[in-house]
């Protein structure tokens, strides 16, 4: 997704990486070719790359997306199964993860929430989720109170999205591995 998509953040990650392609569902209004950034256009469900291609994949404020209301962003309308529609993008990076690759995956967190264009993470559906990422996921949860903080998935449960400045009140991060080759 386009959440890296941004020339304050990509000045950031950019000197860390040795490149970097941000997949998106169409064109944004703002691209950077000429800081280095390679753009490709595809459904993360079907992405046009071989297997084992990349070594690290960032998932960043994008699952929650798959299998909604994406027309806003110049891709399909709501499908019958979000569900599935993610179990589908999961497997899909996975394949493109290399043999002892990593995958980096963001969701908001909290009571389970369906907003249309993007759905809210419960634990149930987080659960689900961090099994379709591997045998080894680390999940790390921020809530927000006046600033971010590491918080506990008990205690960012209730969050829910849209209720204070900042629209996600807790983000969850999973870090995934794939098995070395």
């Amino acid at each position: 997704g386009g959440s890296l998509n941004h020339r304050h953040v990509l000045t950031r990650v950019l000197p860390r990486v040795a490149g970097l392609h941000i997949v998106t569902a169409a064109p944004e209004s703002h691209a950077y070719p000429e800081l280095g950034v390679s753009y490709l256009f595809a459904d993360f469900r079907a992405l046009p790359l071989r297997s084992d291609y990349y070594d690290t994949i960032c998932c960043v404020s994008s699952l929650e997306h798959v299998g909604m209301d994406n027309t806003a962003y110049g891709g399909p309308s709501r499908e019958a199964d979000p569900t599935g529609a993610v179990t589908a993008a999961v497997a899909e990076l996975k394949r493109v993860l290399a043999p002892g690759g990593r995958l980096l995956v963001t969701v908001p967190f909290g009571v389970s929430e369906d907003h249309g264009w993007f759905r809210q993470f419960g634990e149930t559906e987080l659960e689900a989720l961090a099994g379709e990422l591997g045998e080894r996921v680390d999940l790390t949860v921020f809530a927000y109170s006046q600033e971010w903080q590491r918080s506990t998935p008990a205690a960012a449960a209730g969050a829910r999205y849209g209720d204070s400045v900042v629209a996600a009140r807790a983000v969850a991060c999973l870090e995934a591995w794939k098995k070395a080759a």
